[in-house]
């Protein structure tokens, strides 16, 4: 048998074969290579001149391919999942624009409904994560924004402030372009997407820092979830976990309810966004490359048997969690607020954009694609 249909039926045998189909392989010693010794009715007898020895080469070929056909193989781990990649390097940005989080109104989001933000009990964020390649600190410092969220609100009901609404950070999940640890942030500010690092005006009780050591491994597919629960009798905590396991349970304030604090003419908020990765106000060329498969927000505090199960479907699983192995849905599917996956994109052109967004949304997405024309 050629070379060719050696590697043909090695990876076809990797996968399944049958017994005939083995024995039939294994006694491929005939001038044509392809003669059958099981015996059939409708088969011609051997004939004397039939068989003999195989030469030395094709006994070698044929037992490495024996061998590549039994060797045990994940072949999902062969193949990447499908997956975004965020390069710093072409122009010192790259993220994902959510425009709207949780629906306030009917100027926000797509459908109809309104969420609350944050979630009465909690909420919980997790991705698969592969990292190609740090920053470096010294030379080009550049974190690993995780996740953004902020609230955008209108000075007063009165006011139109869709062109140029102000907004606050509520949550931000980040790695240190310096150690690699995880920051978890929920103290209010104006600076959307600002390094953590950098930032000296927020208290210990509105920030975490979760020190990772070597479980990010670069080249690797690493799951991440941040469990945060709200406490009315207690302090709120955030619990981290990866690869299925919990690194720790941590202090940490939770989300406030009102935008700045129940400040009267900051209490009117319409519109929750989020942002991964780098906007392109924090543009800063860097080596830094990494890749997301998927990213769930579900707007309730999972347990460590869900996140264990979540993190056993692997990052080639699509879905929301609803056919998992088990008698009920992993995650009730009205939970889930947030569900991306890079297995389905499609390009949309700016007047696409206005038909399928509302006017708000279209005016978010213009501010970062440069279409003000959109907004208008």
């Amino acid at each position: 048998m050629l070379a060719p249909f050696y590697y043909i039926l090695e990876r076809l045998s990797s996968h399944a074969i049958t017994p005939s189909d083995l024995r039939s392989f294994l006694r491929l010693d005939m001038p044509l290579c392809c003669r059958n010794l099981d015996e059939r009715e409708d088969e011609e007898p051997m004939k004397d001149n039939e068989g003999g020895p195989i030469p030395i080469a094709r006994q070698l070929l044929r037992v490495k391919a024996l061998v590549s056909m039994m060797t045990p193989r994940d072949h999902r781990i062969a193949q990447n999942p499908s997956f975004v990649e965020f390069d710093m390097a072409p122009e010192g940005f790259a993220c994902l624009l959510i425009p709207s989080l949780a629906p306030f109104s009917t100027d926000f989001g797509i459908g109809h409904g309104e969420r609350i933000f944050p979630p009465l009990n909690g909420l919980t964020v997790m991705m698969w994560l592969c990292v190609e390649q740090f920053s470096d600190k010294r030379i080009d410092p550049h974190p690993i924004r995780l996740l953004t969220i902020y609230r955008s609100f209108n000075s007063s009901k009165k006011e139109d402030g869709l062109k140029q609404n102000p907004s606050l950070v509520c949550l931000s999940v980040q790695l240190s372009s310096i150690d690699h640890s995880l920051l978890i942030c929920t103290a209010e500010s104006e600076t959307t997407g600002n390094d953590l690092e950098k930032e000296r005006n927020i208290s210990d009780e509105n920030l975490i820092r979760i020190a990772l050591g070597d479980s990010v491994y670069i080249g690797q597919w690493t799951h991440i979830a941040v469990v945060l629960t709200r406490s009315v009798l207690k302090h709120s905590q955030a619990a981290v976990y990866i690869n299925g396991r919990m690194e720790g349970t941590y202090r940490l304030h939770y989300i406030m309810q009102n935008v700045g604090g129940g400040t009267a003419h900051l209490s009117y908020a319409n519109g929750v966004h989020a942002v991964v990765g780098t906007p392109p106000a924090y543009r800063s060329p860097s080596r830094l490359c990494f890749k997301i498969a998927t990213f769930v927000v579900v707007e309730e505090p999972l347990g460590p048997e869900a996140l264990a199960r979540i993190y056993d479907l692997e990052p080639h699983y699509i879905g929301n969690f609803q056919t998992v192995p088990g008698d009920t849905a992993l995650i009730a599917e009205e939970r889930i607020c947030l569900s991306l996956s890079a297995v389905a994109n499609k390009e949309l052109s700016a007047s696409r954009i206005a038909s399928i967004y509302s006017k708000a949304d279209s005016a978010f997405i213009a501010r970062y694609v440069c279409l003000f024309r959109m907004s208008k």
